[in-house]
């Protein structure tokens, strides 16, 4: 069946009705709010980090493999893949730090006292040539300076 063909049919379900009528229902999960945590591996690994500083109030952990430090790219795709991945020597962590602090002080992001009961996991191959692990060092010295 081609993509449009799937596309059109799920469409047709949910606006019946029939998709839901169709999926059997989630088992509801039992989960302490307090044990929820995020991991990822390179790009999910950055957003790993930012999952875990945003909303530290209800992420208690973050594991990184191959990640680098919290908001690198500022935006842009070409500073990520240079900057953040191939140049982290670039990276003063003392002024991402001054965003974060400034970012939750003004209520954008969650208070930064949660991050003192996260477990934190900073993993970096030493041969690593696609994200340099001096990345992953930049990110151990903002946790370090946050909490």
């Amino acid at each position: 069946m081609s993509p449009m063909k799937k596309f059109v049919l799920i469409s047709a379900l949910i606006a019946t009705g029939s998709l839901a009528q169709a999926s059997p229902r989630l088992e509801k999960l039992s989960l302490d709010p307090n044990q929820i945590s995020v991991s990822g591996v390179s790009a999910g690994a950055m957003m790993a980090v930012q999952m875990n500083v945003i909303y530290s109030s209800w992420i208690h952990g973050m594991g990184s493999i191959a990640g680098g430090i919290f908001g690198c790219a500022n935006g842009d795709s070409s500073r990520a893949l240079s900057v953040c991945m191939k140049s982290p020597e670039q990276i003063n962590v003392q002024d991402y730090v001054s965003k974060i602090a400034t970012a939750s002080k003004n209520g954008k992001i969650d208070p930064l006292e949660n991050l003192k009961n996260s477990r934190i996991f900073i993993f970096a191959g030493s041969n690593d040539t696609v994200i340099l692990p001096q990345a992953s060092n930049k990110l151990l010295s903002m946790y370090q300076a946050l909490v």
